[in-house]
C-alpha cells in the first residue's frame, strides 16, 4: 500500500495526464523534444500510473485509461501513430446530411 504522500502524487499525475490536450502536454515535453526525452518521460509516467504500481491510489479503470493515453502520446511523438486532427467547426447555416440548405 502506498503512503498518503505517494497516493497524492499519483493522483496529481493522473489528473494532469487526463486533462492534457496534446501529446506534448501528456508527457510534459517540449514541441521539439528528442526521441530519448520522449522515451524517458514516457517510462517515468507509465511506471507511476501503471495498474500494478498504483493500486490503492487509482482504480484499475483509471490506471488503464491513463496508461493508454500515455502510450498513445508516445506513439504520436515518435511518429508511430498519426496525430489526431482537430475538430472542425460546424458550418454556418442549416445542413441536411452534409449538404448546405440555401434559404
Amino acid at each position: 500500500m502506498a503512503s498518503k504522500r505517494e497516493v497524492l502524487m499519483i493522483r496529481q499525475i493522473y489528473k494532469s495526464v487526463m486533462r492534457a490536450a496534446t501529446p506534448e502536454d501528456i508527457l510534459q515535453v517540449g514541441p521539439g523534444a528528442s526521441a530519448e526525452d520522449v522515451k524517458t518521460e514516457w517510462m517515468a509516467r507509465s511506471l507511476v500510473v501503471h495498474p500494478d504500481k498504483s493500486s490503492g491510489a487509482l482504480t484499475n479503470a483509471e490506471a488503464n485509461a491513463a496508461t493508454q493515453k500515455i502510450n498513445d502520446a508516445k506513439d504520436v511523438l515518435l511518429g508511430k501513430a498519426p496525430r489526431a486532427r482537430p475538430a472542425t467547426a460546424p458550418s454556418a447555416g442549416r445542413t441536411l446530411n452534409g449538404l448546405k440548405i440555401e434559404s
